[in-house]
């Protein structure tokens, strides 16, 4: 059975090794990562973008996503800004 990870646009791609192989990771881990269909799009998107899309530039989006799929960063969660409610001390407003 072919690879599909293995085909001759890959091998001929002029992107470098190590970003070819941090794509593919990323592809790979992409699903566990996002399930759903949102994974199974983010992973066909990588590796589409490793056969031809590297092609056309403006790969700062793609670096990034690559970025937050292989080192997801725990995100700090945002105060919330409302205070809680103040005891009324048993009287009804």
């Amino acid at each position: 059975m072919d690879d599909p990870l293995d085909r001759p646009s890959r091998r001929r791609a002029s992107m470098p090794n190590d970003q070819r192989v941090r794509l593919r990771r990323a592809a790979l881990l992409a699903p566990e990562r996002f399930p759903g269909p949102v994974g199974e799009l983010l992973a066909r998107e990588l590796l589409i973008w490793e056969d031809f899309g590297h092609r056309f530039g403006a790969h700062a989006l793609v670096a990034r996503l690559v970025e937050e799929i292989l080192e997801p960063t725990v995100r700090a969660a945002v105060p919330n800004t409302a205070s809680p409610a103040e005891p009324s001390g048993g009287t009804a407003a």
